[in-house]
């Protein structure tokens, strides 16, 4: 009966350690993302990529950057780059899921067909934001659905409000 103790009592702990869930997802995923977002922040679409900057226990906060270029009407006369810079906060909400808001800035500028050989100078366009829910349904790749509002300064004041959609890929 003694033997059976003394090896329940160091195994026991031993087995804890080793039964535990690991629930940080820097851990499971990676430091760094690119993603491709569809209606987002950017307009039609963007390429960003995303670093984890800050991470305790289950709060999670990343620095995103992003391109998107389009031509702005069917002739392509005007064309518009636009460069997302944001910060995010996301935090888990059930299992696989995240809820997630962001608030940055949007820089970018409009150029008749005509100007591009002139230099570019990017301006600040507007404020930008994201609320929504992130799924890591794999162990790397994962989607966001999100709200992205975003505040224009250039054309008029006014505000714009677009639902994105984005699929990503986590990377150490």
């Amino acid at each position: 009966m003694k033997q059976f103790i003394f090896l329940l009592f160091f195994t026991f702990p031993t087995l804890s350690g080793i039964c535990q869930k690991n629930d940080s997802l820097v851990d499971h995923h990676g430091k760094n993302s690119i993603t491709l977002e569809l209606f987002g922040n950017a307009g039609l679409y963007s390429v960003n990529y995303e670093r984890l900057i800050f991470h305790k226990k289950s709060n999670y906060i990343t620095a995103r950057l992003g391109f998107g270029y389009f031509g702005a009407d069917a002739m392509g006369s005007e064309l518009i780059y636009t460069v997302p810079v944001m910060i995010n906060y996301f935090h888990p909400l059930y299992k696989y899921f995240f809820i997630e808001a962001g608030a940055g800035v949007l820089a970018g500028d409009v150029k008749n067909y005509n100007e591009i050989k002139q230099s570019a100078n990017p301006k600040i366009i507007g404020m930008a934001t994201s609320f929504g829910i992130r799924c890591y349904p794999g162990k790397r790749f994962f989607f966001k659905m999100d709200a992205t509002p975003f505040f224009f300064s250039v054309f008029n004041p006014s505000v714009y409000f677009f639902g994105g959609l984005s699929a990503g890929y986590d990377f150490k």
